[in-house]
């Protein structure tokens, strides 16, 4: 396989050649060392077909794609992204008298002070190496910099400096050592491309020379070993690792592509713009071509893509592309398809917009990041597409940039923690320099910022990932199942199991996180010291997660490796109602020695403060319920960059055979509704068992089941396989539902609901060919139905909401004699409302109706009689009807006149709402005198 490789490479090889001898001349190809030279004049093509070298290579499965079709007569086009590259490179367009900018730009002149300074002027070793030398670059186009266009910055800096990284910091193609894909395939590369396109043409030609060398080795060497340990047999053109189901396929042709715009070589801009249509897209056939899954999805590698938008990496693959989008826009020989551009928004708003919170962003596009971090790459992504023409979703986009701007005014700067990995383009944002290339951008973006869409509020399951998201007005929570499979010992993961939990006042601990990122998890069963070391992915054998509307149900069955011999297992899962979490666990068992323990929260020890009572505690923001009152304990965690964190957990003893835990979070809850949800819980365990874990919610009449093996008997429900089931009972009857099959194939299942169906409900399953055969009785209904691998079959109505409806006096203090006009809006934000309500409003002693206004803006007229408004009509086509009436006040007592309003909703509920008005109130007048001696 090693042959293959090379091959591969020397496809790539080929095409990076022919770059650097474009470097010199818009016209013509050439190459800094003569070994390049031949492949750099093959590839030195305007018009016709070229065929890239390597297309003989082997260990590539057809359709192979090496061949590419060239028109841009003298390269007119090539030119023009060239120029639009280097001009975002060269700081053309940068507005000098922000102050943001003066900032940075005072920021960079202090930092490279002190490097240069600490130079040896014997070697040119230089403090940062290639980054240092990156950044005097971009000061040599910095106004306000001591460096703005000074000679003696190349000569006597930046040529020792790239001399010195040459000769002794394998910066050149027979020293390179291939031990760090990261750098050598996407951080070394960009460097060098930005350093040649913002001083290359100012460089002698010996460091010009290996710069360029080293930029084509690098072309070569992209993809070789891309995860740094075989037998990851990904192949190219347009195979597994570069059919962008990684970003590592993006930041590959992105290098290409740029490499080719460097060097003037058409075919090679070409060939990336040519794998970036052909690839950007979800491949629904994952399980061939390529390895085969590790698990029961149809995982195309380990890395636990599915058809999920690209998990690992996902906010980099999204810059990355948006980039490329951004700087072939409008080019008639290499814009990119329609196609690339329209997955480039659904994946945005199907996957990334629901990430963002307060300038984090959630695992969920990270994989095995077992972190929330400062969503550098996301927020980058977000300013190519409102940079790039005919961008959909706007508004969505817009929300996300707002919400970093909110946390980093003005700045792109970021700061992503030890396990933060760096963005391929504009590096880690540390470097003030990296920020003043996208300054424009940032600065379109900011007087757009008015149209932002409002966060979007609900539940979402992505199933090929295994993920849920909710969330809620002023929080936001992740639930993780099995995540991806990495080496033992690797903190570079996610435990199975995991809930995060963030709102408007803790999310502030979640920034600028180091190592204590691997131990922010609640809800997760492991073992004593060190939880999240040891893991193989898809040994937990069910995972999964079902959605309706606000709510949600997710659970799995974790089989988790604590040693090389020892395990964990438990069945663990998570309800997700209005105002609460509740998560569930049962049949935990261990032979590891350690103790077993769940872990309920970690939060920052310095900043929350603990209190507790009988089955609850809260920690500052967020509370706790327990109703089966355990004992619990806390352990301090301690990091060498991070300030110490504080961790809650329940223990279960060693080699625990069969123990069980409820936990019912509260976000933002205050210490008093905490302690009085614990005595009084809304949530109700009905099953926590083996088999199956059912939960119900009083006020939303939502239950949830998760079914971990076939069972006859959870509180009334039975599934003959295992599944996830969510269900809403509105008046007594089932009014929506949903079941999520969590099974690698299509899978038929009975299932056994012990609530009886609404009319509506009963409707829609006898018209749903996926069912076939139902069965309801007047104490619930059975069902067997037929549901894909990994789907979810859903009979869901929005419920009516009348919560918003309100009422209001023209007055708030009268007299006897006086009218009060009282307004009643019976208001509904939910789904529609196809009975009739009724609203029925008493006077309180002391007023009358006085025979003038009894009004109601739909359907029949109020009456209003015998001391009572009584209204009743259909809100179908309407969310608002309004009620107004007028009274005269009869009373001469001082007293408040309560008057109280009652709708009757029928079985979506009742809603009582009043106003209070002051008859015959007293008021005291209190002269002001202004005593002084006067002039």
């Amino acid at each position: 396989m090693e042959m293959g490789w090379s091959r591969v490479f020397a496809v790539v090889l080929a095409l990076v050649s022919v770059l650097n001898l474009l470097a010199f001349s818009p016209s013509v190809a050439r190459a800094a060392s003569d070994e390049y030279a031949s492949i750099l004049r093959q590839l030195d093509v305007e018009t016709g077909t070229v065929t890239l070298p390597g297309a003989n290579a082997e260990g590539f499965d057809p359709p192979q794609y090496w061949t590419v079709a060239v028109e841009d007569p003298g390269k007119a086009c090539l030119e023009v992204l060239r120029q639009r590259y280097q001009d975002l490179i060269q700081l053309r367009y940068v507005d000098w008298n922000d102050p943001a900018v003066q900032e940075k730009v005072a920021r960079m002149n202090q930092d490279l002070a002190w490097r240069i300074s600490q130079q040896d002027p014997q070697t040119g070793a230089i403090a940062g190496g290639l980054n240092t030398i990156y950044q005097m670059a971009i000061a040599y186009h910095t106004p306000g910099s001591p460096y703005y266009h000074d000679p003696s910055l190349i000569t006597d800096h930046i040529e020792p400096a790239i001399l010195y990284e040459r000769d002794y910091g394998n910066l050149y193609p027979e020293n390179g050592f291939p031990g760090n894909w990261w750098s050598w395939e996407v951080s070394v590369p960009f460097r060098i491309v930005d350093i040649l396109f913002a001083v290359g043409d100012r460089l002698s030609t010996e460091p010009r020379n290996a710069l360029e060398d080293m930029l084509i080795w690098l072309n070569q060497w992209s993809g070789r070993n891309a995860s740094s340990a075989p037998p990851y047999n990904k192949y190219s053109p347009s195979g597994d690792l570069f059919s962008l189901q990684e970003a590592n396929g993006a930041w590959f042709r992105t290098v290409s592509l740029l490499t080719g715009l460097y060097f003037r070589l058409p075919p090679v801009v070409q060939w990336a713009v040519d794998e970036i249509d052909r690839t950007a897209a979800i491949n629904l056939n994952l399980d061939e071509p390529g390895l085969p899954s590790y698990g029961v999805k149809p995982d195309q590698t380990f890395w636990d893509h599915g058809r999920a938008p690209n998990q690992l990496y996902g906010d980099h693959l999204f810059e990355t592309l948006s980039f490329v989008a951004y700087l072939v826009q409008g080019s008639e020989c290499y814009s990119l398809s329609p196609e690339v551009n329209e997955y480039l928004d659904n994946y945005f708003y199907e996957w990334l917009r629901w990430n963002s919170f307060h300038g984090l962003e959630s695992p969920a596009t990270r994989g095995r990041w077992p972190h929330l971090v400062e969503h550098g790459e996301m927020f980058m992504g977000v300013l190519f597409r409102l940079n790039t023409a005919g961008v959909a979703y706007r508004d969505e986009l817009l929300r996300v940039a707002a919400d970093w701007l909110e946390e980093h005014p003005g700045d792109l700067n970021m700061r992503q923690g030890y396990w933060g990995f760096a963005s391929p383009w504009f590096g880690n944002f540390h470097l003030p320099g990296d920020t003043l290339i996208a300054q424009p951008l940032l600065d379109h973006v900011e007087g757009l910022l008015s149209q932002a869409a409002d966060p979007p509020q609900g539940a979402r399951y992505y199933p090929y990932s295994e993920f849920l998201v909710v969330r809620r007005q002023g929080w936001f929570a992740t639930f993780g199942m099995r995540s991806v499979l990495n080496p033992m010992g690797n903190a570079n993961r996610a435990h199975d199991g995991n809930l995060t939990i963030l709102t408007d006042e803790n999310y502030t601990d979640y920034t600028d996180m180091d190592h204590v990122a691997t131990q922010l998890y609640g809800a997760v069963t492991a073992v004593e010291g060190d939880p999240y070391s040891y893991w193989l992915r898809d040994q937990s054998p069910m995972a999964g997660g079902v959605v309706f509307g606000d709510y949600a149900a997710a659970g799995i069955s974790l089989h988790v490796m604590e040693s090389s011999s020892t395990w964990i297992d438990a069945h663990a899962s998570c309800f997700f109602f209005d105002t609460e979490i509740a998560c569930v666990g049962s049949d935990i068992r261990s032979d590891d020695g350690r103790e077993a323990r769940t872990y309920i929260h970690t939060f920052r020890d310095e900043t929350h403060t603990v209190r507790s009572g009988t089955g609850w505690l809260h920690e500052g923001t967020i509370g706790v319920v327990m109703p089966d009152r355990p004992a619990w304990e806390s352990e301090l965690l301690t990091f060498s960059k991070d300030p110490p964190w504080r961790r809650l957990y329940i223990p279960h003893g060693v080699r625990p055979q069969g123990a069980a835990y409820t936990l019912i979070y509260l976000p933002r809850a205050s210490v008093a509704e905490t302690q009085a949800y614990a005595a009084a819980p809304d949530v109700e365990v009905l099953a926590r068992t083996s088999a199956a874990h059912v939960v119900r919610d009083g006020s939303t009449g939502i239950t949830g089941a998760v079914f971990f093996e076939a069972t006859s008997d959870a509180a009334g429900h039975a599934s003959n396989n295992p599944g996830h089931l969510l269900y809403q009972v509105v008046g007594g009857k089932v009014a929506s539902l949903a079941f999520y099959n969590p099974t690698g194939e299509a899978t038929t299942f009975d299932l056994t609901v012990p609530v009886p169906a609404s009319a509506w409900l009963v409707s829609q399953i006898q018209a749903d060919p996926a069912v076939s055969s139902s069965t309801f009785r007047s104490d619930g209904f059975d069902l067997r139905f037929t549901v894909p691998p990994f789907d979810t079959i859903s009979w869901y109505q929005t419920v009516p909401d009348l919560s918003a409806s309100s009422k209001t006096a023209s007055h708030v203090a009268v007299y006897q004699g006086d009218r009060v006009t009282y307004t009643l809006t019976i208001r509904n934000t939910g789904g529609p409302l196809a009975t009739p309500i009724t609203v029925t409003d008493v006077l309180p002693s002391g007023m009358v109706f006085d025979g003038g206004l009894c009004d109601a803006s739909l359907g029949d007229q109020p009456t209003c009689a015998g001391g009572q408004l009584r209204w009743s009509g259909v809100l179908s086509a309407t969310a608002k009807v309004v009620i107004s009436y007028s009274v005269a006040v009869t009373t001469d007592q001082r007293k408040a006149l309560l008057n109280q309003m009652e709708i009757d909703a029928g079985p979506y509920g009742t809603y009582t709402r009043s106003a209070t008005v002051i008859a015959n109130p007293l008021f005291v007048h209190l002269p002001l005198v202004v005593r002084g001696t006067g002039p």
